[in-house]
């Protein structure tokens, strides 16, 4: 039970801070690319979070985007911007 509630919090985080990096590319068998979110709803969130965080070796982690340095959400910045 308590695996359960830990699972649907994270879930909830996923869904209201890392919706961007849930974006998956999907090749069609017509050649054609699209992308998809896969944390759109709180729903396919903890659909998400249960299906890609419970198989993978690193968590959740290991199926969210890379973020570049500028990015929003990256919190620690190990290049001093004042002197430039």
């Amino acid at each position: 039970m308590f695996a359960a509630i830990l699972i649907y919090l994270f879930s909830i985080i996923g869904f209201l801070f890392f919706q961007d990096q849930c974006e998956v590319d999907i090749q069609l068998s017509n050649g054609t690319e699209i992308t998809e979110n896969h944390c759109e709803t709180l729903r396919m969130a903890l659909a998400t979070t249960l299906n890609e965080g419970l198989r993978n070796g690193g968590g959740i982690g290991d199926f969210l985007r890379p973020l570049s340095q500028n990015h929003p959400q990256v919190f620690f910045n190990t290049e001093d911007k004042t002197n430039k």
